[in-house]
């Protein structure tokens, strides 16, 4: 089932996992095989399915997905999803959003980049709409007391406490370079690596600011070479992005050791890097892909059988944010700031993300993990893991 906005940005579309198992077809009307006396929630996607970031979005659908179809499953509540593709831009999201909300949505996943996320946060909270996020880490994305909730530590957070245990574990002096690129995520997640690292006893020698879209990073690689550093932080934003860059600073000679977000565990990272990928430090949000708990082992399992990949971490993300979304609908009903207040008051959830989930009172995520790993072999290897609790900044 597929139809167009009448702006003509934008999709929405029923995916492939939710048809096979919706059984509410419409806001107005349900399939006769329906069960009687099964409530209805509706809720919308918001994510960059095509254009520069798409990797975050189709990932985090992918999860979404399979949140929705064991939900309607269960034979307990019928989910109903309206999708929109945001495009990876701003004016995408805000079409999106706007569609979205004129078809009574209350609750809406995404969006999964910062791009879009901080500049229709502000039309969220007018229209006293509830966006969960599963990967936007701009800092200003949410505000106190806001609709914007994110289950993802903001970019300054986890790139902080990396540049500070990348510091500590080298030797005394250890130098470090960046590349960063213009977006929100990537200017604040490389701002934050910089804090962190020359908290942590190390110095930045330099730091080179790329165009978002950039498709030769050699410039900027060459200057950075030019100061022989230990370490080269990259954060262009994008997967596609980053196998480029790694690639480009290996082929110009560059041996200083690479140090990434989490971006690069997207599995199209080792794909497209190829040799180039092999020893490139990251880190990421954690969830174990072994764990026994049945939440994550049924949700490991049915993403693996379905998609024939590991889940990202945003992926993960996105399953959770469905689960809490429509525990919070059935609960408050279909009412953005009765939705809002719920989830800022939300017990702990017990997720794919982690044990006693909950929010802050800007809608940021309490009770995340931290994982620092290196790509060997082909393989994500995690070397360490932290508590956000841990994770302090002066």
């Amino acid at each position: 089932m597929t139809s167009s906005n009448g702006a003509g940005v934008g999709r929405l579309v029923l995916t492939t996992a939710i048809l096979a198992s919706l059984l509410c077809v419409s806001s107005a009307s349900a399939t006769s095989d329906s069960p009687q006396n099964v409530p209805s929630v509706k809720i919308g996607y918001l994510l960059s399915l095509t254009g520069n970031v798409a990797e975050y979005g189709r990932a985090a659908q992918q999860g979404a997905d399979i949140a929705v179809s064991q939900l309607n499953s269960s034979g307990k509540v019928n989910v109903e999803v309206l999708v929109q593709d945001d495009q990876s831009t701003a004016s995408g999201g805000l079409a999106g959003l706007t569609y979205l909300i004129s078809q009574g949505v209350k609750v809406v996943i995404g969006p999964a980049a910062s791009v879009v996320g901080v500049p229709i946060a502000p039309v969220a909270n007018r229209d006293e709409v509830v966006l969960i996020s599963p990967y936007v880490s701009a800092p200003q994305f949410t505000s106190n007391n806001g609709y914007t909730f994110r289950h993802h530590m903001t970019a300054a957070q986890t790139e902080y406490a990396f540049g500070a245990y990348l510091a500590k574990k080298h030797k005394k002096g250890v130098t470090a370079a960046i590349l960063a690129s213009e977006t929100p995520n990537s200017q604040s997640g490389s701002k934050g690596f910089q804090e962190g690292f020359e908290s942590g006893g190390g110095k930045v020698v330099d730091v080179e600011v790329a165009s978002a879209n950039a498709t030769d990073y050699r410039t900027p690689l060459a200057k950075i070479k030019s100061h022989a550093p230990d370490i080269v932080y990259m954060f262009p934003d994008g997967v596609a992005l980053n196998a480029l860059a790694v690639k480009q600073a290996r082929s110009l000679g560059i041996e200083a050791k690479i140090a990434a977000t989490s971006i690069v565990t997207d599995a199209s990272f080792i794909r497209d890097a190829g040799s180039a990928s092999e020893g490139v430090m990251y880190s990421t949000e954690y969830f174990d892909l072994k764990s026994s708990k049945p939440i994550i082992a049924n949700f490991v399992r049915e993403y693996e059988a379905k998609y024939r990949t590991p889940p990202v971490v945003w992926a993960g993300n996105s399953y959770d944010a469905v689960m809490m979304a429509v525990q919070a609908v059935q609960a408050a009903g279909n009412d953005g700031t009765k939705v809002r207040d719920w989830l800022y008051h939300m017990k702990e959830y017990s997720g794919v993300g982690g044990d006693d989930l909950s929010f802050d009172s800007r809608g940021d995520p309490r009770g995340r993990t931290e994982a620092v790993g290196v790509i060997k072999e082909g393989k994500y290897v995690v070397e360490d893991t932290f508590s956000q609790s841990a994770i302090t900044r002066p």
